[in-house]
């Protein structure tokens, strides 16, 4: 069986792998989730003719492998590997990718955690350093493992109770950046009301909507991922409060070096042009206030000045007390965390595109500029309200593609929801997003084969709902990504 380059193959392969928790031994010659992946790639080998690591990576190949490595903590005190990818899934990769390397080329673990996430705790904490010191004991083969960001942001109180971002440059990526503009062809092109983005740093709110703005839509992405040969994404299965779920795609956010690139919502309700929070689900008073702030935000925060620091302070404390005077109660922002989000699903559609057909200097080609697989870690997902604080979900099972849409698809279908009620990936498979140039779809759910060691997992898109997962949505999101009375027939509807 031969693979064309050009177009990934829309096949997806699920593996029950009988785990439902973790080895603690995994820089061992020999660990459980080493022997669930050898079993995955003798289970492809069965069903294609071909390798798992072989259908991506060949000898010499540069090979990004790009984890979940979210943050470094679970705030709920849960376990972490519910948020980030395990590091003994991460492992066995690694030795898959070797084998595919024949001891020749280059592997570097990369990716940009949440902007305020302390990446030397996250590497304490995961012990994922260990990896390159087996590897340079046993093979004398240097594994490298960097954080993509050019910033670290952290909250600071300011007096009078005020928090504010503070941004700290990071070494970043030894090779640097490189500004990515997808213009027309990405899913922002035609978004109004632009001037409501909201990013990461709100003093510098101004540089993420020049970002998005005057026919412009750019990123700033590693120069270690555009000068790769062979991206093998290993994302979490689990659920995210602002898109429905995260896996490949959404996942691709980690390319990226500058998180205040990133509009995750615009301010407001759909009623004044935004989609931070549902039209009427708060008091017209309490909009207005939001709006208030946001102009202070903007006039004040944006100048990091000591005049406007004590003009805030004043503000502040005037605010406070009307507020306790009439009575106000704290009203929750949302900040996007519904499915009315019609912002964030966006970067998810872009990035993906960016990280297969982006060439090294930045370029979209027709054609991808590198290969792509992805593994899914779902030995334990993460279900309710991800991706920073979900339930820990086990469920003992990898998933494998080449086509990071097909493998998202499929990760929907297992947990339990309806992909077209997951804004990013209605749109990639069959919405605007699905004719950008150059693109991952339109692609079908027919067009989707799925072939699993669990019998019942070969027929997915026509699985009643008790054969599936059925991860509980964030909060806000129950009632709306579910599958409908359990049966979708040949579709994923």
């Amino acid at each position: 069986m031969e693979i064309d380059r050009d177009r990934p193959e829309k096949t997806v392969f699920i593996l029950q792998t009988g785990l439902t928790a973790y080895s603690t031994e995994w820089c061992a010659s020999d660990f459980p989730e080493g022997d669930a992946m050898r079993s995955l790639e003798e289970f492809v080998q069965a069903k294609t003719g071909l390798s798992l690591f072989d259908r991506a990576i060949g000898p010499g190949d540069c090979v990004v492998i790009k984890p979940n490595l979210v943050r470094d903590w679970h705030p709920d005190g849960h376990d972490l590997y519910s948020v980030v990818t395990h590091p003994a899934i991460i492992r066995a990769v690694v030795d898959g990718v070797y084998r595919a390397l024949h001891g020749e080329g280059q592997i570097i673990i990369a990716d940009a955690p949440m902007a305020d996430t302390d990446f030397d705790h996250l590497l304490a904490a995961t012990g994922l350093e260990r990896i390159a010191d087996y590897y340079w004991r046993r093979h004398r083969f240097e594994i490298l493992i960097r954080d993509l960001r050019k910033y670290r942001y952290r909250v600071q109180q300011r007096p009078g109770g005020y928090g504010y971002e503070v941004r700290s440059p990071l070494p970043g990526d030894p090779k640097g950046y490189v500004e990515v503009d997808l213009g027309s062809q990405s899913a922002f092109n035609g978004l109004t009301d632009l001037h409501l983005l909201e990013g990461t740093d709100i003093a510098r709110r101004k540089e993420t909507i020049a970002s998005h703005s005057a026919g412009v839509n750019r990123y700033l992405i590693a120069r270690t991922v555009l000068e790769a040969d062979a991206i093998v994404g290993v994302p979490k299965l689990k659920t995210h409060s602002k898109v429905g779920i995260t896996a490949n795609c959404k996942g691709m956010v980690g390319i990226n070096g500058d998180k205040n690139w990133l509009p995750h919502f615009r301010w407001g309700s759909p009623m004044q042009g935004g989609d931070q929070f549902p039209a009427r689900s708060i008091r017209s008073i309490d909009e207005k206030r939001f709006r208030l702030g946001l102009l202070v935000r903007d006039t004040l925060v944006a100048r990091q000045t000591a005049w406007a620091d004590a003009i805030l302070r004043i503000v502040q404390s005037a605010s406070g007390t009307v507020a306790g005077l009439l009575g106000f109660q704290p009203v929750d922002p949302v900040n996007g965390d519904w499915p009315g989000n019609d912002t964030c699903w966006r970067l998810a559609a872009d990035l993906v595109r960016v990280a297969i057909f982006a060439d090294k200097s930045g370029r979209l080609g027709t054609t991808p500029r590198r290969r792509f697989l992805s593994i899914v870690d779902g030995i334990i997902g993460g279900e309710g309200e991800g991706p920073l604080r979900p339930t820990p979900k086990p469920c003992g099972v990898l998933l494998a593609g080449l086509h990071p849409v097909a493998v998202d698809m499929a990760c929907a279908r297992l947990m339990g929801f309806d992909y077209h009620k997951i804004r990013y990936l209605h749109e990639l498979c069959q919405g605007a997003a699905a004719e950008l140039q150059p693109g991952l779809g339109p692609l079908r759910p027919e067009e989707v084969r799925v072939f699993s060691n669990y019998q019942p997992w070969n027929e997915l898109n026509g699985l009643a709902q008790g054969r599936l997962l059925s991860f509980a949505p964030p909060a806000r999101w129950a009632g709306h990504m579910e599958i409908a009375g359990g049966e979708i027939g040949g579709d994923l509807r």
